[in-house]
Parts: structure tokens; C-alpha cells; sequence
């Protein structure tokens, strides 16, 4: 468990309801490194609500960015979570940038270097979708509906 990626979920997630319910209960079990490995049983024990609704909360949360998901590479053929809100992956791409300089195992280097362009991905999709949700809020004007005659 790691209180510094809860921390960063509580600081900067974008995420709302079950969403950051389900955002905080990964962040309670992750490391660091925001990588951990529930079973759906467990998370939607956990946040209150169907397994369903977890999957739908996850595809949710990776498209925002703050979560990226190895469907079937965890333990026991679970899903394996990675919880990147912003904070947490500007951190995780300077330590990144940094294992990597130190590698020198090509494989590893491979490895290092996919996951490191995963979460510059996700961390763009954070932007994005900041940028997607602010313009249409300024769109949306309210109205009444036409009077019945």
C-alpha cells in the first residue's frame, strides 16, 4: 500500500463518484509505482457496487487517462492495474526516463521504454479530456421546455 499514490488521487484525480471510489480503493493497493492486481470480486466489494459497473468504470478511467489496465497479467490471471493521475505520472515518467538511462539489459530496456510511452500516452489523454470537457460545459445553455398548449 502506498499513501503517497492515494494522496495523489485524492490531490489530483479527475475522476467523480464510484470512479474515484474505484480510484482510491486501486490507490490503497498499489505501490509506488501505482501497479496492483485485485480481482474484479474484490473492487466491486469494495466500491459498493457490480462487477459490470466495475468494468464500465475501468474502460471510464482509462480513456480520462488515470488508469492503465494489462487485461489478464496480474496474479492469477487478473487484470493489472496501474494508477496514474497526473501527479502521479509526471513522477512515474522521471522515474522512468531515469531507469532507463541506467539499463542496460535490451529486453529490459524494451520493456522499460513501452511502458514509459504508456504513460506519456495517459498522461496526454489527461489533457485531452480536460480540454474535451471544459469547452462543451461553456456550450450547454440552459432551457426551458416549450409550454404545453
Amino acid at each position: 500500500m502506498s499513501i503517497v499514490v492515494v494522496n495523489e488521487v485524492l490531490d489530483s484525480s479527475r475522476s467523480k463518484g464510484s470512479a474515484r471510489v474505484l480510484m482510491i480503493v486501486l490507490a490503497e493497493q498499489a505501490g509506488e509505482d501505482g501497479l496492483c492486481w485485485p480481482g474484479l470480486t474484490r473492487l466491486a466489494r469494495r466500491v459498493n457496487t457490480t462487477e459490470r459497473n466495475i468494468q464500465l468504470i475501468t474502460r471510464d478511467l482509462e480513456d480520462m487517462g488515470e488508469l492503465i489496465v494489462d487485461y489478464g497479467s496480474g496474479r492469477g490471471n487478473t487484470n493489472l492495474y496501474r494508477v496514474i493521475p497526473e501527479a502521479t505520472a509526471n513522477r512515474l515518467i522521471q522515474d522512468l526516463t531515469e531507469q532507463l538511462e541506467r539499463v542496460k539489459n535490451s529486453a529490459e530496456r524494451v520493456k522499460l521504454s513501452a511502458l514509459l510511452e504508456r504513460v506519456k500516452l495517459s498522461a496526454e489523454r489527461v489533457k485531452l479530456f480536460d480540454e474535451r470537457v471544459k469547452p462543451s460545459a461553456k456550450r450547454v445553455k440552459p432551457a426551458s421546455p416549450e409550454p404545453l398548449r
